[in-house]
């Protein structure tokens, strides 16, 4: 809405008397005046204004002052302010809404510019340090006085003050000698400029894990690791694995390479050592275990529901386990036992199956295959059955660390679309008892015996079956 700031007005109107001590008021002495206007006299101005305004059409286009209603009402500056919106202890009025625009777009428009200056990169840089100058306004000047016209940057540091410069570093240097010699500054020491190299992304390290089983407990890891080293074998892992029920080792020997080549080689050929053939299987995981509460160590409810005192994992006082100083040998707080420690496998009364709404213990598979492999066998189309065991193996990892049970068709129809996507597989999947059966369909033939995947017998088509 536009008023026209004519002086030929009818200084008997409002508007007219509004317009006058507009120019004539200071901004204070405006602003008491607006605030005495009731809303009746605001309605008034501005019905005048536009009976002005519609004259002012056929004049043509004159000086106006724009104000505006929702200026007004929202207490806009250099119009009139609601005598509602002013406040009582303004001395000042703000900026208009234009003028604010104008400033948020020139920030926008210059913020690129700024960022590439604060971030340019100069050829010297120099520190010295000064008992004569305190501020760096005052060693500004003085540089000015010795290069006029130049275009260095001097900032304040902990160490004095920082000199960046374009120019010949033999001119900075007896220009700073100069000043030394002058005692304007005490020392200076040249510097290079800081540079962060750019951060690679942590590749995944991929390793394979196979066991060997039936191994007898007379032949140590150590007489296999050092058999398959005379072969140049990369082996990183043998070691037996020990039960985590019992705590006595097992027939089986863990091996972990990172070499895919080799162990797809173990894999389907297995390990011939002390005039025996040894049979090797991918790893599987280990069978979801239940995970206690960390206060009281039962298996009924979790942490964030448990309402009993927490108690010594050790002494079974009621005290963080950390901060007990007993010397007594660990008590087992569910059966009481002091032959094994809390949460301990060997516990006969540690659940051995999932329970419904209780989180499982985490489980790490050690055959993850990064996305670069998982590419190029999409795209080459070789779908070794021993590398589909070990991806729906990593696949159900997943799925039993989850706390809450998911129904097993929507598991299925979630892992066939996944193997149609990522290997062009149909996959059919069943049951057996608490076991998981799945049935791949290969576009390979399939006639390696070793492999831990059954062949079906009769089946052209490349059908083959394993067991998790």
């Amino acid at each position: 809405m536009e008023i026209s700031g004519d002086e030929d007005e009818d200084t008997d109107n409002p508007l007219s008397e509004f317009l006058s001590k507009k120019r004539k008021y200071s901004s204070s002495e405006f602003i008491t005046y607006a605030r005495q206007l009731s809303d009746e006299q605001i309605r008034d101005i501005i019905g005048l204004e536009k009976k002005k305004r519609k004259k002012s059409v056929d004049k043509g286009p004159s000086n106006n002052t724009n104000i505006s209603q929702e200026s007004i009402q929202s207490n806009n500056v250099t119009n009139l302010p609601s005598c509602s919106k002013v406040p009582n202890n303004s001395t000042s009025l703000p900026t208009t809404s234009n003028d604010a625009n104008n400033s948020l777009n020139y920030k926008k428009n210059t913020s690129n510019i700024m960022k590439k200056i604060l971030q340019k990169e100069y050829l010297n840089l120099f520190y010295f340090s000064t008992d004569n100058f305190t501020t760096r306004t005052q060693v500004a000047d003085l540089w000015e006085q010795e290069r006029p016209h130049n275009s260095d940057t001097i900032i304040k540091t902990t160490k004095g003050f920082l000199l960046k410069s374009d120019s010949p570093k033999i001119i900075l240097t007896n220009l700073l000698k100069k000043l030394q010699t002058n005692k304007h500054i005490s020392n200076f020491t040249e510097t290079k400029p800081y540079k962060t190299s750019p951060r690679t992304p942590n590749t995944p390290s991929i390793s394979y894990s196979c066991v060997i089983s039936n191994v007898e407990k007379d032949i140590s890891d150590n007489d296999i690791l050092a058999h398959l080293k005379q072969q140049d074998s990369a082996i990183q892992y043998c070691k037996r694995i020990i039960s985590r029920t019992t705590n006595q080792p097992t027939h089986f020997i863990r091996l972990i390479t990172k070499n895919s080549i080799l162990n797809e080689k173990l894999l389907n050929e297995g390990l011939f050592f002390k005039c025996r053939h040894y049979a090797i299987y991918p790893s599987s995981p280990p069978t979801p275990a239940p995970l206690p509460c960390s206060k009281c160590s039962l298996f009924t409810h979790t942490t964030d529901k448990c309402s009993t005192p927490i108690k010594c994992l050790k002494c079974s006082e009621n005290h963080p386990t950390l901060k007990c100083t007993s010397e007594l040998p660990p008590k087992c707080l569910s059966c009481n036992s002091t032959e094994h420690q809390a949460w301990s496998f060997q516990c006969p009364n540690r659940p051995t199956k999932p329970i419904e709404g209780i989180p499982n213990l985490p489980v790490k598979s050690l055959n993850k295959k990064s996305s670069m492999v998982d590419n190029a066998k999409k795209e080459a189309r070789v779908h070794s059955h021993i590398t589909i065991h070990d991806h729906i193996v990593n696949t159900f990892l997943r799925k039993l660390n989850k706390s809450s049970a998911t129904p097993r068709e929507d598991i299925i129809h979630k892992l066939k679309q996944r193997f149609v996507k990522e290997f062009n597989i149909e996959t059919t999947i069943s049951f057996v008892g608490n076991n998981w059966i799945y049935i791949l369909m290969f576009d390979l033939d399939i006639d390696d015996h070793s492999s831990p995947t059954e062949v079906i017998p009769g089946k052209n088509n490349g059908q083959a079956r394993a067991q998790l």
